[in-house]
């Protein structure tokens, strides 16, 4: 299969995400492949990207302003060379307590209890949005000289 073929050509992070995504990607590719519509694998996988690209340029500015500091390096540490794959969205407010030692039932009395009620409250797409931009933030860090914080305004994401 393809996906399998892909996956075997990239690092460890970035070919589980690709072999986690596998699922949902044929999904998608199977409901856009159609002989009506005359899209082909590679055209449907480029329509894809251009959607998410401007959901997540829309969705970007519902999160600005959201986080602070503190919060977003509790994320960074947490997500640290993390390439996410979709079944990890919900799982971010749980992982974040996982990061610190504590079970999400006992986060109510701990300073990360204001970060997990925002990450428990957000919704999919913003979820989403988040995700890419810590992984965009990651990655990109030391580009022109630039911090995570930086490259997260770059995007339309303030840290307050």
């Amino acid at each position: 299969m393809k996906i399998e073929k892909i996956a075997r050509s990239l690092s460890l992070y970035a070919s589980q995400a690709v072999l986690f995504s596998g699922h949902h990607t044929m999904a998608y590719l199977s409901q856009h492949v159609l002989a009506k519509n005359g899209m082909n694998f590679e055209a449907a996988g480029v329509l894809a990207t251009a959607r998410l690209q401007w959901l997540l340029e829309q969705t970007r500015l519902q999160l600005s302003g959201r986080f602070d500091k503190d919060e977003v390096t509790a994320m960074f540490n947490c997500f640290q060379g993390e390439i996410f794959f979709p079944d990890m969205f919900n799982g971010m407010a749980t992982a974040i307590c996982e990061d610190r030692g504590l079970e999400l039932d006992e986060v109510a009395d701990s300073s990360l209890a204001p970060l997990v009620a925002k990450l428990r409250n957000l919704s999919a797409l913003e979820r989403v949005t988040l995700a890419d931009a810590l992984e965009q933030a990651w990655y990109r860090a030391g580009e022109d000289g630039k911090d995570h914080f930086t490259i997260l305004a770059d995007l339309g994401i303030a840290v307050q």
